[in-house]
C-alpha cells in the first residue's frame, strides 16, 4: 500500500488513539451503549508513518475460511513492515467463540497467524511475536491494527504464564502468535504494551466467578508489570487501559477490585463489552504505558 510521508507526532498520543478499539463501551453503571460499528472505510491495508514509527489496519470481510483470511492479513502485514519491528497488535476476530466450520474461530484464526507468522519469520518466529490482544467482534470483519518501529522491540514472558506460543495442542491446530508484553525505546520515549492478559496460569484458565477471575488477571498485570520495570519502564508510569468484559452484570464488581486494588489516579481506562478469546472466561484487560525516556 501507498505509505503517507512521514508526519510529526507525539509517542503518547499514537498509544491513546491506537486503543479507541471499535467495541462497544460501557456506560457508567455498566449498561451497554450503541455499539461503534467497524467503520466503513475501504476493504484492505492503510499504513501511516509517524516518524520512525508505523501504525496501520487491515480490515476485511470473512467470507471464506478465517484461517485462509487471517494468514493472507498477516502475510501482507508482516510483507509491508518489513524493515521495521512490529511491537503491538489487536485482533478483532468475528464471532470469536463461534465454531461454524467445527474449529472456533479464535482457534482457526490462530492457525492463519501463526502459519503467517512462521513462513514470514521461519526459525525466529517465535522471538519476533509482540505483544497482541484478541477479541470478539459483532460484525463479519476480521480488524488487525498494529504499531511497528525502525527501532529495536524486546518481548517479554509472564513467569507464571508459559509461552503463549508454546501452548499444549488442546488449544488448537496451532498455538497463539504473541508476547507477554513488548517494548521500545525511542528518542522519544519508552514504549511498554502488555497484551491481553486473563485468568491464565500456566496454560490453564482458573475459572469460578469473577473474583477469582480477578485475583488471577491483577496477579498477572502485576508481574509483568515488574518485568517491563525491571527492563525500564517504571512501575508507575502513567496506562492507558482496556477493561474487556464478556457480562455487564459483572461490570459494577470489576470495576470496584480495579480501582482498589491495581488502578492509579494517573491512568485511562476504557471499558468494553466483547467476547473473549476462552469461552470459559469473562475477563480480559491490556495496556500500554510510554515513559519519558531519559538521555
Amino acid at each position: 500500500p501507498d505509505v503517507p510521508p512521514a508526519s510529526p507526532f507525539s509517542l503518547e498520543a499514537l498509544v491513546t488513539e491506537a486503543h479507541s478499539l471499535s467495541l462497544p463501551r460501557l456506560g457508567q453503571h455498566g449498561e451497554e451503549l450503541d455499539f461503534i460499528p467497524q467503520d466503513s472505510r475501504p476493504a484492505g491495508l492503510s499504513i501511516t508513518r509517524h516518524g520512525d514509527v508505523l501504525t496501520g489496519r487491515w480490515r476485511g470481510e470473512c467470507s471464506g475460511k478465517l484461517h485462509t483470511t487471517t494468514r493472507s492479513a498477516y502475510e501482507l502485514i508482516l510483507h509491508e513492515t518489513r524493515g521495521c519491528n512490529m511491537a503491538r497488535i489487536w485482533n478483532i476476530v468475528p464471532q470469536i467463540n463461534d465454531s461454524p466450520d467445527g474449529l472456533e474461530n479464535y482457534r482457526a484464526f490462530c492457525s492463519g497467524r501463526a502459519e503467517a507468522f512462521h513462513n514470514h519469520f521461519g526459525a525466529r518466529a517465535s522471538v519476533s511475536m509482540p505483544a497482541a490482544t484478541g477479541i470478539g467482534g459483532s460484525g463479519p470483519f476480521l480488524d488487525i491494527s498494529f504499531i511497528a518501529f525502525k527501532e529495536a522491540v524486546r518481548h517479554f514472558e509472564n513467569p507464571e504464564q508459559v509461552p503463549a506460543y508454546n501452548y499444549p495442542p488442546q488449544y488448537g491446530p496451532r498455538p497463539p502468535s504473541f508476547a507477554r508484553a513488548s517494548m521500545c525505546r525511542t528518542n522519544e520515549a519508552i514504549a511498554g504494551f502488555v497484551s491481553g492478559t486473563a485468568s491464565i496460569k500456566g496454560h490453564s484458565s482458573i475459572t469460578g466467578n469473577i473474583d477469582i477471575e480477578c485475583d488471577n488477571t491483577l496477579n498477572n498485570l502485576r508481574l509483568i508489570g515488574q518485568v517491563l520495570d525491571a527492563a525500564g519502564l517504571p512501575y508507575d508510569t502513567p496506562r492507558v487501559v482496556n477493561v474487556f468484559i464478556r457480562n455487564n452484570y459483572n461490570t459494577s464488581r470489576i470495576i470496584s477490585r480495579l480501582c482498589s486494588e491495581w488502578l492509579a489516579e494517573h491512568d485511562t481506562v476504557h471499558l468494553h463489552r466483547a467476547d473473549i478469546c476462552r469461552a470459559e472466561l469473562g475477563l480480559e484487560i491490556e495496556y500500554a504505558a510510554c515513559s519519558a525516556n531519559s538521555p
